[in-house]
């Protein structure tokens, strides 16, 4: 039986800690997360706070050094239909292939730091305009759902998606935008999740990552492979053999 999750987001998962951790002193968690940064409850209108106000304001730890002790695996802690899928613009419903798109944005997110499509800022249109150029001509049935087709847009397509060309770079950036003293909690949107800072994809490791997301990646959801297969070959790296 295959179960179309259809919310496979970086904030729907959760990286375990070791039993270790649990059993830290108070002591070991200061020297890990640094001593509590803390300042006086203050109110908008200035007036004394409540009897029920806390004794005091705690800012977010720094999670860097945390971040070591996690482990590789990873929960799934929420699942729901509560935001829409990078793939969404081409209105599709959920299905276990669509799960793999979603997936491989995931993975690509775990490894880098940022997304491989960035919706925040971009309109629909911006979000196909980047699916586009990324992902290479879709087929002849999609066309008429990106609508922005001038021969600026085809020429940097065209640019772009020559063998994946777009992905090879977004994969041979990973860790470039670390910086040696980078925090956690100040620069958590743009740092690797599980990497050391500053940890850079070999070439191997890029033309690796670029077979398995490329065909997880395509148009068609029917076309990507099973989530089995997407787990054997994460299991064993080049590997499995993918079939076009």
């Amino acid at each position: 039986m295959r179960i179309a999750l259809h919310d496979i987001t970086l904030s729907k998962w959760a990286f375990p800690l070791p039993e270790s951790v649990r059993t830290w002193t108070d002591e070991e968690v200061y020297r890990v997360l640094g001593s509590p940064d803390v300042a006086p409850v203050s109110t908008v209108d200035g007036s004394e706070p409540g009897p029920h106000a806390p004794a005091e304001v705690v800012a977010p730890a720094d999670m860097s050094g945390l971040a070591k002790a996690l482990k590789e695996s990873i929960v799934c802690i929420d699942v729901g239909d509560a935001v829409q899928l990078d793939e969404g613009p081409l209105q599709r419903h959920p299905t276990p292939g669509l799960d793999i798109w979603s997936f491989a944005f995931l993975i690509f997110n775990i490894l880098s730091g940022y997304p491989l499509i960035e919706p925040f800022w971009a309109n629909e249109q911006g979000v196909l305009r980047q699916m586009e150029i990324l992902l290479a001509k879709p087929p002849g049935s999609f066309r008429s759902r990106l609508i922005d087709h001038d021969a600026i847009l085809s020429a940097e397509a065209a640019r772009n998606t020559q063998n994946w060309a777009k992905l090879e770079r977004h994969l041979r950036g990973v860790g470039t935008r670390d910086e040696s003293r980078a925090s956690m909690y100040v620069d958590a949107g743009r740092l690797p999740i599980l990497a050391r800072l500053d940890t850079r994809l070999t070439e191997e490791d890029v033309q690796t990552w670029k077979t398995l997301l490329s065909k997880m990646l395509a148009y068609m959801p029917d076309e990507r492979p099973d989530i089995d297969m997407v787990c054997a070959w994460l299991e064993k790296p080049g590997e499995i053999t993918m079939s076009d």
